[in-house]
């Protein structure tokens, strides 16, 4: 047997070789045929606004972590490909993450053939001159011993560590081997009996399942499972995983050689690959990576990565949930709309049962509201959450080590498809007088009489999505904010009246107003609620109007909020409290006040009840029971729901 020439080979990394330069100092992932670097952004290749003066990460990474000072890369970074319009320009040679060769190149020239190599036996490739590989340094033909080093934290897969197929075991009768002889049995096969008979193991008497190397086509082509020639070693009594379960192990008893090294046969111009299997028992972290798009809307910004294909909604919060619906962890895309990240997966790799994997489903909601910790230990809606498009929710499969890649579009809910950017403006005017909360005699828009007082509090600043944003590459004010700041303040004084179900207009007395609160005295002459509480239901009468806002300058509030007075007493409903359980306790006619929070409930109104909130600002019902589901968040009305 030959020896490997070149005892060590280290897996080459894609990024370091992308972000790499050749000798002549030209950037190995720069873009065949685009154009050259623009005076301006205005000309050249469309893509280099985005491109412009970004910086490898990896470059800056490592010299922030003790490693080479961070080089400039040349021409403003322009050279830096987007995997997207120059697509089809962009297949260089390069390498990938986890891939091997022999011999090792050191060293490339300007068009990227290698130069140099460690391999001291190597020969000239003898391919015909003006091919491609012609001359290069290639190993001869032979037999080789590839070995692998197991990197920290991963162990080699050895026999014992297979442990699918556990379980009672079904041993077949003794079968016949040569009719019309009675006493000859397939008992072990005997022509494996001298050579790689396993006396120790019924289970696998022999040693090698009478094949070595052998051929296989799981993968889509034929691969050739090389023999192991590592240490010998004598296969434990037990599988790894659960030793203590007495589960036998694959060819226990048995004088076998470890994996970590391999014989391969090598012909003339050819290349063998050899594989190399290497799990962990410990958690190791599931990537992912992904775009939101918009699939009723194109990308027309030519300074997008996505120009010309779906639109990518910018900025949207994303959730990554267990199946009960607790939060994990909550990231967010970026401008171009791309998200990436990390999160814990399965609890080992090769799990008990015959799929061999065991992935952690985990639920990932796009543009999900929340609610998030706000200040004050209070809940709030995410800030960036855009209403004007729906929460889609996908079922993931996280699993160790590997990086999923995900497809989440989202679809536009406000009036009008594809506006990209600029969709419909539903926010309040700026200045409308918004509000966020009413109360009478405790939380709510209720008081037991007439002649007591009710507390108006308004909606304050809200940044709002901005309808003039026109997308990362805008520099221009408004044009370049996602979002902009409306005051749904009280403003000046003016007035507040109840307006009761005929139109009539009956003003609060007594009010006090500042640009965030407003007091008064709800008036007594108001008619009766169109729809009453039943006196056999301790219902007694009771009066309603809706509740209006107009500032000095004339602003009118655009939501109402009901106000009922006299009748039985509301039941509330805290933020821990389930909205759906006071339902179904209450009496016909009652009224159930939800209190400030948010309540993920679908609800069932199945009896006559009066549900309100205090404000739709305020009380929010998210009826998504399931976190994989689909339903719109309902925010309760200010208005009973009858």
């Amino acid at each position: 047997m030959e020896p490997s020439p070149s005892r060590w080979s280290t897996p080459p990394s894609w990024d370091d070789w992308a972000q790499g330069f050749r000798s002549a100092g030209v950037p190995n992932m720069n873009c065949p045929g685009q154009l050259p670097a623009p005076t301006s952004t205005a000309g050249g290749d469309l893509f280099f606004f985005s491109l412009y003066n970004q910086r490898s990460y990896l470059d800056t990474y490592n010299a922030q972590h003790g490693g080479a000072p961070a080089q400039d890369l040349p021409s403003n970074a322009q050279f830096k490909c987007y995997d997207g319009m120059h697509n089809w320009n962009q297949l260089q040679p390069a390498p990938y993450d986890g891939m091997y060769k022999f011999p090792s190149v050191t060293t490339t020239d300007t068009s990227g053939r290698p130069t140099g190599t460690n391999c001291t036996v190597c020969i000239a490739n003898p391919a015909p001159v003006g091919d491609w590989s012609h001359g290069q340094k290639m190993l001869p033909p032979g037999k080789y011993v590839v070995e692998v080093v197991v990197p920290p934290g991963y162990e080699l897969v050895k026999e014992e560590d297979k442990n699918i197929l556990i379980g009672d075991t079904y041993i077949a009768p003794v079968v016949q081997q040569f009719a019309g002889l009675g006493n000859i049995f397939i008992m072990p096969d005997q022509a494996a009996v001298a050579d790689t008979y396993n006396a120790n193991n019924n289970l696998n008497p022999t040693t090698n399942l009478g094949a070595t190397p052998r051929h296989e086509g799981d993968t889509g082509s034929i691969e050739e499972f090389w023999p192991c020639v590592g240490a010998t070693r004598t296969v434990p009594d037990f599988i790894s995983l659960f030793p203590k379960s007495g589960e036998v192990a694959p060819f226990a008893g048995a004088t076998r050689n470890l994996c970590d090294r391999k014989e391969v046969t090598l012909n003339d111009q050819t290349s063998v690959l050899a594989k190399f299997y290497v799990f962990t028992s410990t958690h190791a972290a599931a990537h992912f990576t992904g775009i939101i798009t918009d699939d009723y809307t194109s990308e027309f910004d030519p300074f997008s990565p996505q120009f010309g294909e779906k639109f990518s909604p910018p900025d949207m919060p994303i959730s990554i949930k267990d199946f009960n619906g607790f939060e994990i962890a909550r990231t967010y895309s970026d401008h171009w709309g791309f998200f990436n990240g990390l999160n814990y997966s399965t609890w080992e790799v090769n799990p008990p049962n015959p799929t061999g994997y065991a992935p952690q489903m985990m639920v990932t909601c796009m543009n999900d509201p929340g609610p998030i910790a706000g200040p004050n230990n209070t809940m709030i809606t995410d800030p960036l959450y855009n209403p004007q498009y729906s929460q889609f929710c996908y079922e993931i499969p996280f699993m160790p080590g590997q990086t999923q890649y995900m497809d989440t579009p989202v679809v536009p809910t406000a009036a009008f498809a594809g506006a990209g950017y600029n969709n419909p403006d539903c926010e309040y005017p700026d200045n409308t007088p918004g509000i966020s909360e009413v109360d009478g005699d405790g939380v709510g828009p209720w008081v037991s009489a007439a002649g007591h007082t009710i507390t108006i509090k308004s909606l304050g600043s809200q940044l709002v999505n901005n309808n003039a944003y026109s997308g990362p590459s805008a520099n221009t004010d408004p044009y370049n904010k996602k979002k902009v700041t409306r005051t749904y303040n009280f403003g000046s004084a003016g007035t507040v009246v109840l307006v009761d179900s005929n139109g009539v207009s009956h003003p609060l007395t007594g009010v006090s107003w500042s640009p965030t609160t407003i007091t008064g005295t709800v008036p007594s002459d108001l008619p009766a609620c169109g729809v009453q509480q039943q006196a056999i239901y301790d219902g007694v009468p009771a009066q309603c109007g809706q509740l209006f806002i107009t500032t000095a300058d004339g602003k009118k509030s655009i939501d109402t909020v009901t106000v009922t007075i006299g009748g039985k007493a509301p039941t509330h409903v805290s933020v821990t409290d389930s909205i759906q359980a006071k339902i179904d306790a209450a009496k016909p006619g009652d009224l159930i006040m939800v209190d400030p929070g948010t309540h993920n409930e679908l609800l069932i109104m199945w009896k006559p009840v009066r549900l309100q909130g205090v404000g739709a600002a305020s009380s929010v019902i998210n009826a998504n029971t399931h976190p994989a589901g689909r339903m719109d968040p309902w925010r309760a009305r200010s208005a009973p729901w009858r």
